[in-house]
């Protein structure tokens, strides 16, 4: 499931947009229905930030979010955030929005072929 993932968010980000997380849960043979699957992709999406983070890339699972409904904005899951507040990726009194906006940036700024 690893590889799967992490080649549909190099592709992403190479073409420099979002992949939006029931695309990563059909490619990976996962249930939306089942909080499991959901977990299990968190799981999964979480290793991927921490492989980047720690080769000193930007944490490319930001591309992963939420599917757009109406005029909401696109953004990940508050996972990613929890996760972003614990590894201090914050710059000092950034907010959600300018978090997402500068790591996806950072992402985008790229040319993906591995995450480590």
């Amino acid at each position: 499931m690893l590889l799967v993932i992490k080649d549909l968010l190099i592709n992403a980000a190479n073409e420099k947009t979002t992949i939006n997380y029931g695309k990563l849960l059909s490619a990976a043979r996962l249930k939306r229905s089942r909080i499991s699957d959901r977990n299990a992709l968190a799981r999964c999406l979480r290793d991927i930030n921490e492989i980047c983070v720690d080769a000193g890339k930007p944490p490319i699972g930001i591309i992963a979010v939420n599917k757009q409904i109406g005029n909401e904005p696109i953004t990940p899951a508050s996972g990613f955030f929890t996760y972003a507040k614990e590894d201090e990726l914050y710059l000092h009194g950034e907010t959600d929005e300018q978090l997402f906006n500068r790591i996806t940036k950072a992402v985008y700024a790229r040319h993906w072929t591995t995450i480590s």
